[in-house]
């Protein structure tokens, strides 16, 4: 009993240490930031209008990326852990410190403090559960899309250096600090997953928060979006692309908030078009520069700028305190992700709508607003026909539209890169992929609640109407509002279907304006009329309960059925759709109540819990898309093994100096848990490039079946991984000490117009850091004929490996074999593996082999293997 409540208390430790030290990433993260804005004064960021939460906000967004460019730099001097936190968290301190009276709490924000507090922790837990908690078993859970920056962390926490050719087009904001956390203090990074997993979402309220303050001047409106938007969120974690996009959101609600200002002006020259010519113009110089470390850079002379020129003047200090916002977060957004290109556009593009909106109404125009109440009519309504259409195409019913040669025009401009089949790119293009993640992103009660209130407003608000309700000064901010929320979201819902690449990640800020029309409509109908309409409140209530209870029963109940794909998932999540729908019960009674708030509360809950169930539901079913089915028994995602997780950790304590050749899948494992690179690069778990594939199957059957002729073993399987070695990728090149960081630090991001799919030519050149020359059975045959082939062979082998030897000692080449590795030798063109591990131990005669084998056998627990490959004995030839 004694030992149990040791090892209770000691896990209970090493969690308070994890959730502190996530804290204080979150913390170093802002203060760096923070140090970078004060470089344009404070006086200039008071004058700009930043609210306390939006210049910490602000302050993240630079200084999570900012942080790891900034630590490549340091790399360069020296690689001390110590002094790199040491330098960090004074630069952090200075930061916070200087800007202190800027962000710090008052006494009146204590009330806001604690309302979110009670709205968002509950909800925030409600999210963590339904998206990672209720799938996950510590330390067993899904990392996949998270193996990436994993390794950087895991490298950099062991060398000292983060390797700047493994921040592929953008600066990971995890892996810099938490690596450094990691090697200084002893983070776990496993445990950092799943605690900042929860932090981020935390995080995504006070931006909903921010955004809230901005949108809305009542208290009532501000809190309902903050509930109605935390309660369906679907971002469940902060990561570069998700910061970019909510960050761009809170970008829209500032602009949005000065609208007004523009749209009084006499001329709309000064006012709009020049802040949005900023921000454009602050897109093409990210464009041009085409770098991380150059784009950091221009954060701080742009502010140093804006400082000189507030110094100036005092007409100058108002210019400069305008330009601050317009200028440097556009730039800060881009560095955070490539894809707020798209973002920063989208973020201009509404906010010119809203200000296009705001002047038409200062002038009342029967046409203009006849136009938009029509077109928010009929927007919707295209919609629903786009996704009906792309579903009978996918089922045959009607033609499929491919839009790729158009497409490729846009492509080739923004990103460098026409679009071809088997292009990576193509894994985000189409209506298909559309029409999927926006249909898992919004749900079917959404559209039928909103979609039925927008028609109900509709409906008692027709033009004629409209024109008088627009005159009365108190009315015409909201009505305006939801028109331009509606209309907008609606918009931008119609430009993802068209399957533009990568264009669906828009999803939050479309759902975004998508919550502040739902918060107008509810307050419009319940919280404005006075008194309190009981009868309206109970109806709308309890249709909305009604409506998730036939969806949950009638609808998703089929998946309980035990022999479908999703059913396993189902399972798990079911328990909490059940409570939840318990407490939406509960909350539509109390619309019965005789005090009005308590009402207009129960009602709020009621339609946020709804459409959460909905989104939750539905996104459960799109797990088969996303894992497959799941294996039988399985009651958590996880594609790695407590058996794969040994032989990583073994790996990282025993040969850390290693490069690995495996499945992709368990290579990806063994470079996040080892930090270890590995013989190629690849993207996805199951995405390599398929010639490099079946060079790295060649090689692992050469060394799992060797030849009848043993002495003929080891130069088959060497002369297929020579070639590999001799052009292997620069990030293990760059882990080695044999590629220059400063080169990799002012590396492109955007490759130029040529598609990394193209055919790979042994001496074309092209290609070199994705795949070696396939090297064909005949080949190796007519190598092997003579003495003289022999020794060439020989000769260009060792000379290949040679790539071992660095200055600062001999790396390893292993081969890691497991049951998973067996069955990717056996797939088929176009095949995949099973996202869950395959959890049964290899075949005892193929370890018996091994044991006696060419390679020698270093670990083995009976499930994987671990194999040392010599290619440079002179016996083997």
């Amino acid at each position: 009993m004694g030992l149990l409540l040791a090892v209770s208390l000691e896990s209970s430790d090493m969690w308070l240490q994890t959730i502190g030290l996530t804290l204080l990433f979150f913390v170093i993260s802002t203060g760096f930031g923070l140090f970078i804005l004060v470089l344009a004064s404070p006086r200039l960021i008071e004058a700009s209008g930043l609210s306390r939460l939006e210049l910490l906000i602000f302050g993240f967004t630079i200084g999570a990326p900012g942080s790891g460019t900034f630590l490549q730099l340091l790399c360069l001097v020296q690689r001390d852990l110590k002094i790199d936190l040491a330098v960090l968290s004074l630069i952090s301190l200075i930061g916070l410190f200087t800007t202190r009276s800027l962000w710090r709490v008052r006494r009146p924000d204590l009330r806001e403090i604690a309302i979110w507090i009670a709205i968002v922790i509950p909800l925030a837990t409600m999210t963590w559960w339904s998206s990672f908690g209720a799938f996950s078993s510590f330390p067993f859970t899904d990392i996949g899309a998270d193996a990436h920056w994993m390794k950087i962390a895991q490298e950099f926490s062991d060398t000292g250096v983060l390797n700047p050719y493994a921040g592929q087009t953008y600066s990971d904001l995890r892996a810099a600090v938490a690596g450094l956390l990691s090697g200084t203090l002893g983070l776990d990074l496993l445990q950092f997953h799943w605690a900042y997993r929860y932090l981020s979402i935390l995080c995504l309220g006070l931006f909903f928060y921010a955004a809230a303050n901005r949108l809305f001047l009542d208290s009532g409106r501000k809190w309902f979006f903050v509930l109605f938007a935390v309660s369906t969120n679907t971002l469940g974690i902060l990561t570069n692309g998700s910061l970019a996009i909510a960050s761009s959101f809170v970008f829209l609600a500032m602009l949005v908030g000065v609208a007004p200002i523009a749209a009084s002006g006499q001329t709309l020259l000064p006012s709009t078009i020049v802040p949005a010519a900023t921000a454009l113009a602050a897109v093409v110089i990210a464009f041009l520069l085409n770098n991380n470390s150059l784009l950091l850079a221009v954060l701080p002379a742009v502010l140093l700028t804006l400082n000189a020129v507030g110094r100036s003047s005092s007409r100058g200090g108002g210019t400069a305190a305008s330009l601050l916002i317009t200028s440097a977060w556009p730039i800060a957004l881009i560095f955070v992700h490539r894809s707020a290109y798209l973002f920063v556009a989208i973020v201009i593009a509404s906010w010119l709508f809203y200000v296009a909106v705001l002047s038409a109404a200062s002038r009342p125009q029967p046409r203009l607003l006849k136009s938009l109440w029509v077109a928010g009519l009929l927007l919707p309504s295209i919609c629903v026909l786009g996704l009906l259409y792309i579903a009978a195409a996918r089922a045959g019913y009607a033609p499929k539209v491919s839009a790729n040669s158009l497409f490729s025009h846009l492509t080739r401009f923004l990103l460098g890169r026409g679009l071809n089949e088997g292009d990576e790119i193509m894994l985000g293009t189409g209506p298909e992929v559309a029409a999927i993640e926006i249909s898992r992103a919004i749900g079917p009660a959404f559209p039928i609640l909103i979609g039925g209130l927008y028609l109900w407003w509709c409906a008692k608000n027709r033009p004629a109407r409209l024109i008088q309700q627009v005159a009365i000064p108190g009315q015409s901010a909201a009505i305006l509002r939801l028109l331009w929320s509606w209309i907008a979201a609606c918009t931008f819902s119609l430009a993802v279907l068209s399957g533009f690449p990568f264009l669906y990640r828009i999803l939050f800020v479309v759902l975004g304006l998508f919550t502040v029309a739902t918060t107008e409509l509810f307050c419009q109908f319940i919280w404005d009329p006075a008194p309190a309409p009981v009868g309206r409140l109970s109806r709308v209530s309890f249709f909305a309960l009604a409506l998730i209870t036939a969806l949950t029963i009638g609808v998703y109940a089929f998946s309980w059925w035990p022999d479908l794909p999703y059913s396993t998932y189902q399972t798990i999540l079911r328990p909490m759709q059940i409570g939840l729908l318990a407490v939406a019960a509960v909350c539509a009674g109390l619309t019965f109540s005789n005090r009005r708030r308590t009402q207009i509360v129960g009602a709020a809950v009621v339609i946020s819990l709804s459409v959460a169930i909905d989104r939750s539901a539905v996104a459960n079913l799109f797990r088969v898309y996303s894992y497959g089915r799941p294996p039988v028994g399985a009651t958590f995602i996880s594609h790695y093994s407590a058996s794969e997780l040994a032989t990583d950790r073994w790996l990282h304590e025993n040969l850390p100096k290693s490069i690995v050749i495996t499945d992709p899948v368990t290579l990806a494992m063994a470079r996040a848990v080892a930090g270890v690179p590995g013989l190629y690069l690849f993207s996805n778990l199951d995405t390599v490039y398929p010639p490099l594939a079946d060079n790295i199957r060649e090689a692992i059957s050469a060394i799992v079946r060797p030849e009848s002729d043993s002495l003929r073993t080891v130069p088959r399987a060497c002369a297929i991984i020579a070639p590999m070695m001799d052009r292997l990728n620069v990030e293990a090149r760059a882990q080695m000490g044999a590629a220059s960081l400063t080169e990799g630090m002012l590396k492109a991001v955007r490759p130029g117009v040529q598609l990394p799919v193209v055919p790979i030519l042994p001496d074309s050149g092209v290609g070199k850091e994705m795949a070696a020359p396939r090297i064909r059975e005949e080949t190796l045959k007519r190598a092997g004929e003579t003495a003289a082939a022999r020794a060439v062979q020989a000769e260009a082998i060792n000379s290949a490996m040679a790539a071992l030897q660095t200055p600062d000692g001999t790396w390893n080449l292993v081969a890691i074999i497991n049951p998973r590795t067996m069955q990717w030798l056996h797939l088929g063109p176009g095949g995949r593996l099973s996202y869950f591990p395959v959890d049964r131990p290899l075949d005892p005669e193929l370890l018996e082999r091994f044991g006696r084998g060419d390679f020698p056998l270093l670990y083995s627990d009976g499930q994987n293997a671990v194999l040392l490959i010599r290619c440079t004995q002179p016996t083997a030839y």
